[in-house]
């Protein structure tokens, strides 16, 4: 998977938006179902050790935005439905 960053530009430079590629770590041996547990490139780098979910928006410790475009487009569940 792409590690990194995506900038989003836009006419406005304080519109523009910076977007961390959250880091996968991969726990299933070979053969087994995918079990994937996500966490954010900035915290990680900084020895912080977290767990985030797939529909969160940002970071809850250091609060940079999560780019889960290319994740969600292999089918990883989104937010969860509350109903009402």
């Amino acid at each position: 998977m792409k590690q990194g960053y995506n900038i989003y530009k836009s006419d406005k430079i304080y519109k523009t938006r910076i977007k961390a590629i959250p880091i996968e770590h991969h726990y299933e041996e070979d053969g087994e179902n995918s079990y994937i547990k996500y966490s954010c490139p900035i915290c990680e780098s900084l020895r912080i050790k977290h767990q985030i979910q797939p529909w969160e928006d940002n970071c809850k410790i250091c609060g940079i935005n999560l780019d889960w475009s290319g994740i969600n487009e292999r089918g990883i569940k989104t937010r969860p439905r509350i109903l009402s």
